[in-house]
């Protein structure tokens, strides 16, 4: 009896660290949008941040800062690169017992889940290849996932209306220039009675 109720317990357990190992890239994806666009101070940052070992305020102004740094397409892989590794090292130098686990539920190696520096150098792995910044200057949330990889604004109210503007001063700007190329006379004009 007692040794069922303690598979029970195991099972129970096995359950939630699968459960929590699925909801973690969307919790990693929210980690990283909301770190790219917010003060580190702000209350969103700060309840994500409750799910990790406390880590000194420096470190999540370093992470900021290397996200912001890293999120822009135009930025060579190297660099990017560089700042992985950088973190991945960070990540690997604090290991203390089972910082690194291979679960099954997922399949592959992951950091703990209350490591900040581990989710957070798995986190840009799974998501930099969507890493867009939002072409509306007055964008409040610059840093965002791109559905495709032609997309240059964000999907929010104010950015799509910008979006739309620019192309409609655009294309008036091109068939305004059409139509008075095509109606400007060659020469001379000729009354009605001359051909």
């Amino acid at each position: 009896m007692e040794e069922a109720a303690m598979r029970g317990q195991e099972l129970a357990q096995a359950f939630g660290q699968a459960r929590q190992a699925m909801q973690m890239p969307s919790r990693r994806q929210l980690l990283l949008k909301r770190l790219a666009n917010l003060p580190t101070s702000h209350r969103a940052v700060q309840r994500l941040m409750e799910h990790f070992e406390s880590e000194r305020p420096t470190l999540l102004e370093n992470a900021q800062k290397s996200l912001q740094r890293i999120w822009p397409r135009s930025v060579p892989i190297n660099e990017k690169q560089l700042v992985v590794d950088a973190w991945l090292f960070a990540a690997t130098k604090r290991l203390k017992g089972a910082g690194l686990r291979a679960w099954l539920a997922t399949g592959r190696m992951e950091f703990d889940y209350k490591s900040f520096p581990g989710q957070f150098v798995t986190a840009i792995l799974e998501n930099w290849r969507r890493f867009a910044v939002c072409a509306n200057p007055e964008c409040e949330e610059r840093y965002f996932f791109a559905k495709r990889s032609t997309q240059r604004y964000c999907e929010r109210g104010e950015c799509t209306r910008y979006a739309l503007r620019k192309k409609a001063k655009k294309w008036w700007t091109e068939r305004r220039a059409k139509k008075h190329t095509a109606t400007k006379p060659n020469g001379k004009k000729r009354g009605r009675n001359h051909a």
